[in-house]
């Protein structure tokens, strides 16, 4: 099975949306050990949002159990699960990127953070491939199945895990025929263009300060770029006005698609983060 990755403007908008109850979340992920590994239960359940029936199934099945709402990984965080694809699979429907920053732009003492913080706050996807940071995020390339094996089994290796519930697609390849069931969008923020950090011109710790992202540099300090700086002016209004911050607002326009599974979030601290997974409340609003 392939799951696709593509730009929200890419995505159609069937209708799904659930809950999932993972294990106790740990209050900070351990450095791999030589004993056994525990890892995150793939039980799942769900509850649609308008269904007065389900509703009081899923609550006989946490009284038989011990368990009550208010114990649920949605009422804790606010975190929403959906399907991804036809996979079966319950994935939280923001999910943390590590493209540019794991490997490259950030510590791994910070990488851990922002771990920490992303699954105490119920993402359970957290996404990475070879090609990011030539190789240190997680080297060849293709969909072929040879090219599959050999590729998840060195990802297993260098990631130190036994397993990984699902492989997908970054980009098709031409000479391998596929189905696309399932997206994840990536880049919500546009590389950061969406935050307004650029607004004044690149700052020295930003994505676009770093040399292999030039064209990145280039295009917001084009014209067309100084005009998109000016929309975003306009956006922070209407964020303004709905009580949240222009990321926020981005991130909630993705999630309002709900042909997207998940929405993968690129950051580079804590703070960045926390602001980003806000976005769930903002989604809400009518």
């Amino acid at each position: 099975m392939y799951l696709v990755k593509a730009p929200c403007s890419e995505i159609s908008n069937p209708k799904q949306r659930g809950v999932q109850k993972p294990d106790k979340i740990p209050s900070k992920f351990q450095k791999p050990s030589t004993g056994p590994k525990v890892y995150p239960s793939g039980m799942c359940w769900s509850v649609r949002s308008n269904g007065a029936v389900e509703l009081k199934h899923l609550e006989e099945f946490l009284n038989v159990h011990a368990l009550s709402l208010q114990e649920t990984v949605k009422a804790e965080t606010g975190m929403l699960y959906r399907n991804l694809g036809k996979s079966g699979l319950r994935v939280s429907c923001l999910g943390l990127g590590t493209w540019v920053t794991f490997g490259g732009q950030i510590s791994d003492e910070v990488a851990e953070q922002l771990m920490t913080i992303a699954y105490e706050n119920g993402v359970n996807l957290f996404d990475t491939a070879e090609v990011y940071a030539a190789g240190k995020a997680e080297t060849e390339r293709g969909l072929s199945r040879k090219h599959i094996i050999e590729g998840l089994k060195g990802s297993l290796q260098r990631l130190q895990l036994e397993y990984v519930d699902v492989v997908f697609a970054n980009r098709p390849d031409n000479n391998t025929p596929m189905e696309g069931v399932g997206a994840m969008t990536w880049s919500p923020l546009a590389c950061g263009i969406i935050t307004g950090k650029y607004e004044n011109g690149v700052p020295e710790t930003s994505r676009a300060s770093i040399k292999s992202y030039q064209w990145l540099k280039d295009k917001i300090l084009s014209d067309d770029g100084r005009k998109q700086q000016a929309k975003l002016k306009e956006l922070s209004l209407i964020a303004e006005r709905l009580g949240c911050t222009l990321p926020q607002l981005a991130v909630a326009w993705c999630l309002r698609n709900e042909g997207v599974s998940s929405v993968l979030l690129g950051t580079s601290n804590p703070e960045q983060l926390t602001e980003n997974l806000g976005a769930i409340q903002a989604s809400s609003m009518s």
